[in-house]
């Protein structure tokens, strides 16, 4: 440790001790003082590491968790036509369509985002986006699915009701627009 000491004393023009004073204070011979030098400089490159604690990569995610993203991604997409849309450069997603992939991102966080990204055929730069920016307003994924019912059992207007309604009309509207520039 002491000659290991020296070479870096030396090297930043430090005092040092003498080679001779380190083998007479530690009794140790000059082959065998070396051998041990050159094995401690080996040990302290394994503590030289940048700061903060080593980087964790996730485990990947197994073919069964890839196959259930991409079903579940590919129901919904079959439930709610129209809130996908891939032009020649460019996708559109409506805004029900990027709440899903949110609310599944957090039901599915142990997987990889880049792994999670390609599971369910979204570009990572915007899964990434849609992480960072904050969810508006969080439609209600399963109302578009059920019927309209406008009134409660007790014959009193549902308040949910014109929501749902709207939300129905754009997916429709949606869809609509879809057909009329389909090849």
């Amino acid at each position: 440790m002491l000659l290991a000491a020296r070479a870096l004393e030396a090297a930043h023009e430090l005092p040092c001790s003498g080679v001779d004073r380190i083998l007479a204070a530690t009794r140790a011979s000059r082959s065998r003082a070396y051998e041990i030098k050159r094995a401690f400089d080996e040990m302290l490159l394994q503590f030289d590491r940048p700061p903060g604690r080593p980087r964790a990569e996730p485990a990947p995610a197994s073919p069964d968790a890839h196959a259930a993203l991409t079903y579940e991604v590919l129901c919904f997409l079959m439930q709610h036509p129209g809130c996908l849309e891939v032009g020649e450069q460019r996708a559109r997603y409506a805004e029900v369509y990027r709440h899903f992939v949110l609310a599944l991102r957090e039901r599915h966080a142990d997987v990889a985002a880049a792994e999670f990204a390609g599971a369910i055929a979204l570009p990572l730069g915007t899964l990434q986006d849609w992480l960072r920016s904050p969810l508006i307003a969080e439609p209600s994924i399963a109302s578009t699915t059920e019927p309209c019912d406008s009134s409660t059992t007790d014959g009193i207007p549902d308040p949910g009701h014109a929501a749902r309604s709207d939300a129905r009309q754009a997916q429709i509207e949606t869809v609509i627009a879809a057909w009329r520039v389909w090849d």
